[in-house]
């Protein structure tokens, strides 16, 4: 159905957070060049990702997926791909997902400037190693001074 409808099914989104997560740039442009192919709407794309982003993000927080939108499956795919991500790593995702929902109205180039978006996104480090970074300096700084 969702074939016949041109509507990109879950298993894209899928990959897309994946290859974000995993910071796979090369995947990045698989999928960019699946969807150019397939004839799908950047735009589409772009709302359809930021709307598998807030379900991963409610996952992460609520500890559980939105139930009564999913099968059973697809619930266990949000769970396990939103342990891939902290929960500030999945905000700034979304907020450049929608901002760049916004600005690809306006581009000439909407490929381009989707697939820019996410493999910018695939270079957003987690908090939690910019936190590791910090205290490895921090160690480093103590060791110089004594």
């Amino acid at each position: 159905l969702s074939r016949a409808l041109n509507l990109i099914d879950e298993d894209f989104f899928f990959r897309v957070s994946n290859a974000i997560a995993d910071g796979n740039s090369a995947e990045i442009f698989k999928v960019s060049s699946d969807l150019a192919e397939g004839g799908y709407d950047v735009g589409e794309c772009l709302k359809g990702l930021s709307e598998h982003f807030r379900h991963l993000l409610y996952t992460s927080i609520m500890s559980s997926s939105p139930a009564a939108q999913f099968s059973l499956a697809t619930r266990k795919k949000l769970e396990d791909t939103a342990a891939k991500f902290d929960r500030k790593r999945l905000l700034a995702i979304m907020r450049m997902l929608i901002d760049s929902e916004k600005e690809i109205r306006f581009a000439s180039q909407a490929m381009i400037r989707f697939e820019a978006t996410l493999l910018a996104l695939t270079e957003i480090p987690q908090v939690n190693e910019i936190s590791q970074l910090i205290a490895e300096i921090q160690n480093v700084k103590k060791k110089a001074l004594n």
